[in-house]
């Protein structure tokens, strides 16, 4: 499903909206709600949104366990860190406790090891998968071409062919993003846009646009990145 949003502004409202939507059901029927957070710029206006509009909901963040799709193979206070800046925007501002907080150790000296240890902790069905999408159709760090695309046992993998540095990434695969309750992605502004249209072509290749490897997921994008759309 495709859903079309005004601008970035009104993306962010929408995303942080549809998370607390589905995080308020999760910790009513199940008393937790498991997410797992995007790298990149794409999700931050989202945090500020939460912050903001949902921060108020302490039942909510009290039961949330917050979890990543891939991670960069440097500190977590680097800038690079996709948990660097979840903390500073999301984490920090909402009074997180660290016992929620379930991040990939992207300076383990082992990548491989650590992949494999997330894992194991990783929750079998986590109740929200958040992604962004890159220009060149890349997911979490699973980029056109890589062999982890192929991947249908293990959940994690190390990685070290990406294109953008760092090169060494941990990052899911397809089993599991297959795992996630609900599978939101996001995109904004319009070098996002033929990435889109190319996950969407009816004849695509998810070895050149491994967006397609996300099936049955909700899509939200502003209307630049829906331009290829239309």
């Amino acid at each position: 499903m495709l859903k079309i949003l005004a601008d970035a502004a009104e993306l962010a409202r929408e995303v942080a909206r549809f998370t607390a939507a589905v995080g308020i059901g999760a910790v009513y029927t199940r008393r937790r709600f498991d997410l797992v957070l995007p790298g990149g710029r794409t999700p931050l206006s989202a945090y500020r949104e939460l912050v903001s509009e949902f921060g108020h909901q302490m039942r909510l963040w009290k039961h949330t366990h917050f979890w990543w799709g891939d991670e960069r193979c440097v500190p977590p206070g680097h800038h690079q860190s996709n948990y660097h800046g979840a903390r500073l925007g999301l984490l920090m501002p909402l009074g997180v406790g660290e016992s929620q907080v379930h991040r990939i150790r992207g300076e383990a000296p082992e990548p491989a090891v650590e992949a494999e240890a997330y894992a194991r902790e990783f929750p079998e069905a986590p109740d929200l998968l958040i992604l962004g999408i890159g220009p060149d159709g890349h997911v979490a760090s699973l980029f056109p071409g890589s062999p982890a695309l192929a991947e249908t046992a293990r959940r994690f993998v190390h990685v070290s062919e990406s294109p953008l540095p760092p090169r060494d990434r941990i990052t899911l695969t397809r089993p599991a993003i297959a795992s996630a309750g609900r599978v939101l992605v996001v995109a904004s502004g319009r070098e996002k846009a033929d990435a889109v249209r190319r996950a969407f072509a009816p004849d695509g290749d998810a070895r050149e646009t491994p967006a397609r490897l996300v099936e049955g997921a909700l899509w939200m994008v502003d209307r630049e990145a829906a331009a290829g759309m239309e």
